[in-house]
């Protein structure tokens, strides 16, 4: 699954990228618990719903941070034993604000990859309601 946009901000460079690393803005904005920053990781528990027979319930996340060049980009990946992602973040002055672009590629294997086809819809949805928050709380 590709997944790739951008978002406009009113805000600079500096200040989403600040954002991004905020454990505060991190929970309230994109719905996570527990958020920790590490050297070259970021852990999160999240709440996932019951899709299909699998069940749900609170998992942890590490993602690790790949490249890091503040204010500017972001390389991070996730490798479970479900679900292999790798993403950029990219961040860059727009007018008096910034632009955030952003691209994702996701491999979901075992029984979770009967359903990546309507994952797609889903996870393109959590993203514009997270970037609402997250612009909210900038």
């Amino acid at each position: 699954m590709e997944l790739s946009g951008s978002q406009n901000f009113s805000a600079s460079p500096q200040a989403v990228w600040d954002a991004l690393h905020n454990p505060t803005v991190l929970q309230n904005a994109a719905g996570l618990q527990n958020v920790q920053f590490g050297d070259n990781s970021l852990t999160a528990s999240i709440n996932l719903p019951n899709l299909g027979p699998l069940s749900g319930g609170v998992r942890t996340v590490t993602v690790s941070i790949d490249e890091s060049s503040a204010p500017s980009h972001m390389k991070m990946s996730l490798n479970r034993s479900i679900v292999n992602a790798n993403g950029t973040v990219d961040i860059a002055p727009s007018g008096s604000g910034s632009t955030l672009t952003y691209s994702a590629v996701a491999n979901v294997n075992g029984p979770l990859s009967a359903f990546e086809g309507m994952a797609k819809p889903l996870v393109q949805s959590q993203i514009s309601q997270f970037f609402a928050k997250f612009a909210q709380m900038l």
